[in-house]
């Protein structure tokens, strides 16, 4: 077998690598939408929860994300993503809903370090 041959396939012999898993930044009040999120510049946590796939990370700044349910928009996180707070921030983030049966309803709020 001529030796080009054999290295093709070894070559597809090795598994498929999975693609790397994305870190995204939100910030309350940011209409940025990636596809990169960074401190720097934040995206929209609606366009970044919407937009991640098992093993991404979403972090979410200090402060309220209101929720009005507009544009059939879904709070569902795909299965494997990680909603967590921005490390290093002092006041953990809160997610409101702001219209309908439920307003003013804490959709997710998370606890400071001394409560967990």
């Amino acid at each position: 077998m001529p030796v080009a041959l054999a290295a093709l396939l070894a070559v597809l012999a090795l598994p498929a690598l999975a693609p790397a898993a994305t870190t995204r930044i939100v910030a309350p009040g940011s209409s940025h939408e990636g596809p990169t999120c960074t401190t720097a510049l934040p995206c929209n946590y609606l366009w970044a929860i919407k937009n991640s796939s098992s093993g991404d990370v979403v972090q979410l700044e200090s402060g309220e994300y209101d929720y009005d349910g507009s544009g059939n928009l879904s709070l569902a996180v795909h299965s494997g993503v990680t909603l967590q707070p921005a490390p290093g921030d002092a006041t953990r983030p809160v997610i409101k809903q702001t219209v309908g049966p439920f307003r003013n309803a804490i959709v997710r709020r998370w606890a400071s370090k001394a409560e967990s």
